[in-house]
């Protein structure tokens, strides 16, 4: 079952409150409702600066538009990096689970040396508002941000997309599934 239209109004609302209308921070990207997301991808910022508002991809009765903000990324920035290669095999391959990605900080910097001390208040509140079953943690600092949320999911944890290969992939892939049935009774 979906969130509601109310739900997901109070949910813009509400996010707006916190990052601000408009935008230039990124504090998720998804298909459609947040709310309906059971698998978040978190890691530490986006490297790329988007040209432009946020919340010029919401629609307000459907939610996010990922398939929007992805075809402006990439014109904006040409060839994918690794991380969002990444990204993206995951999420193509887990097309039947609504995955919504986010990082612990939403301010876009292409060296996280520009904000070694990270600004969580907009993920946290995403968090809180979209209660995931799965959490995919990729990073140290990712990781270690979500410690205190294990008790509310499952948290796979691993390095950094650019260095993590198919093999671990596949096995981040599979563990996302079988969370998913465990969290359904299946």
């Amino acid at each position: 079952m979906g969130a509601s239209l109310a739900e997901l109004t109070r949910f813009r609302e509400n996010l707006g409150k916190v990052v601000g209308q408009p935008t230039t921070l990124r504090p998720f990207v998804c298909e459609g409702s947040p709310l309906d997301s059971d698998v978040f991808i978190v890691g530490y910022n986006p490297a790329t600066k988007m040209d432009g508002d946020w919340w010029r991809f919401w629609k307000e009765d459907y939610g996010y538009q990922k398939s929007e903000w992805f075809r402006e990324y990439s014109a904006q920035r040409g060839a994918m990096s690794k991380t969002r290669a990444k990204i993206e095999d995951i999420v193509n391959t887990l097309s039947d689970v609504n995955v919504l990605e986010a990082n612990i900080d939403a301010r876009p910097s292409a060296k996280k040396s520009e904000y070694p001390k990270p600004v969580t208040g907009p993920f946290d509140h995403v968090l809180r508002a979209c209660q995931p079953k799965v959490i995919i943690a990729h990073g140290a600092d990712a990781v270690k941000h979500l410690q205190n949320w294990k008790p509310n999911g499952t948290l796979i944890e691993c390095k950094h997309f650019i260095y993590v290969g198919r093999e671990r992939t596949a096995e981040i892939i599979a563990e996302t599934r079988q969370a998913l049935m465990a969290s359904t009774g299946g």
